[in-house]
């Protein structure tokens, strides 16, 4: 896979999640002081745009840091950041509670003074079994002796949010539908700008990003053909070594079944939606 391609696409969320309706969104059916303000109230609190200059973190490069002010004055740090592969090789909650550990000391103020850190987490392309999870992590204080009544430590807050892209968009999830379909719509690529656009518009009353949204859009489509390109060649190659014996016709099979599962095992389609996106013969269809 081309890395300057899936770092355009990284960086096209990037910028999309920039956007002070996307934010707000997200923020306001996630973070517990929002839980009460409408999306428009949330959108009015991020007066600073995220240009990606205080993205940095040590050596690491977060995908969106903003610092929001409440009207009581308490300030809030949000972090998000977008994961394509729920399994990377480790406890993806590890990597979470290091950057959200990071956002904390990092702070130069006193410990009375320190600003509570929300790390939000998404997604997009996870697996159907773990589709419309939320998960929230934070310390917990509990008496291992006698009964107390301690303050509960929040200053860290980390939010999982998991969707798979193979999701019927018109099935509402029975729980945070709003926030869940928003991702589906957004940061899948399974759907067209017009799409995207109307819905934005009749369901979430959020207009202005059709050109952020075209972008992506662009983008998951280049980046579901790169998928199958890749397969198609690897299908053509496992096919000629082969080709002496079942001839090339079964080559083209080959090169065609590892395209199916290319589609289904790295952006979750169902067989049906990868057989269609293909536009395979029909009369296959029971074969493969």
């Amino acid at each position: 896979m081309d890395t300057d391609f899936i770092s355009l696409y990284d960086q096209a969320c990037k910028n999309l999640i920039s956007k002070k309706p996307v934010i707000a969104l997200l923020c306001k059916y996630t973070i517990e002081e929002f839980k009460d303000y409408s999306v428009e109230e949330v959108e009015e609190l991020f007066k600073e745009v995220d240009t990606g200059e205080n993205r940095e973190l040590e050596d690491k490069q977060l995908d969106y840091k903003n610092t929001v002010t409440l009207d009581n004055g308490e300030k809030l740090i949000i972090d998000v950041e977008f994961q394509n592969d729920e399994y990377p090789g480790y406890k993806l909650i590890n990597r979470a509670v290091y950057y959200s550990s990071l956002l904390i000391t990092t702070q130069s103020s006193s410990y009375k003074d320190l600003k509570k850190v929300y790390s939000i987490w998404i997604m997009p392309h996870s697996s159907l079994s773990r589709d419309g999870l939320i998960t929230e992590s934070r310390l917990v204080t509990k008496s291992l002796t006698i009964a107390c009544n301690e303050e509960e430590v929040n200053l860290q807050t980390i939010i999982m949010i998991y969707v798979n892209d193979s999701h019927d968009i018109n099935k509402p999830y029975h729980h945070y539908d709003p926030l869940l379909t928003f991702i589906l719509l957004l940061f899948t690529g399974r759907y067209k700008p017009e799409e995207i656009t109307q819905i934005l518009k009749e369901r979430y009353h959020i207009q202005g990003l059709d050109n952020e949204v075209e972008t992506m859009c662009n983008l998951g489509e280049g980046l579901s053909r790169k998928y199958i390109q890749q397969g198609m060649q690897q299908g053509m190659q496992q096919g000629l070594q082969q080709g002496t014996i079942i001839g090339k016709s079964k080559g083209l099979e080959e090169a065609q079944l590892n395209s199916l599962k290319h589609l289904m095992n790295k952006l979750n389609y169902s067989f049906d939606q990868a057989f269609d996106f293909l536009e395979l013969d029909a009369s296959k269809k029971d074969y493969y």
